[in-house]
């Protein structure tokens, strides 16, 4: 997943950044390339809470930033991608569950794998679902 992020992240320097309507902090841009294959996206992204998405909709569909929401972060000079576009199942945390006991609290084991995790979870929720 990294090699197709640092890819889009790479043709950012083929785009140019147009206004092309402002409602308040909510800004419709057009992302067109100046170089390469010719792409033409528009960018709806809202300065204040950094919420938006792309005509293109890679974002949509792979949960990956494209090179159009990139290049808009670079042109707003924003320093880190906003959290909103970080979804967790590309974070290094991601298969991170919290295991329950039989008593709904944590339990901290180092020794337990992600399968054993897993395992256990899946036998505190079928247990649970047979008392329904």
């Amino acid at each position: 997943m990294f090699n197709k992020f640092q890819e889009e992240f790479d043709e950012v320097y083929r785009f140019r950044v147009d206004v092309v309507e402002v409602h308040g902090d909510d800004k419709k841009f057009k992302v067109q390339s100046m170089a390469g294959r010719h792409e033409e996206f528009i960018v709806k992204f809202n300065i204040t809470s950094k919420v938006g998405g792309c005509g293109c909709q890679l974002y949509d569909f792979m949960g990956l930033p494209c090179k159009h929401l990139l290049t808009i972060f670079q042109h707003l000079f924003l320093d880190e991608i906003p959290s909103n576009f970080i979804m967790k199942r590309w974070t290094k945390d991601a298969n991170k569950v919290e295991v329950l006991s039989s008593e709904g609290f944590p339990m901290h084991d180092r020794h337990l794998g992600a399968d054993a995790v897993r395992i256990s979870q899946m036998c505190r929720l079928s247990t649970q679902l047979a008392y329904l």
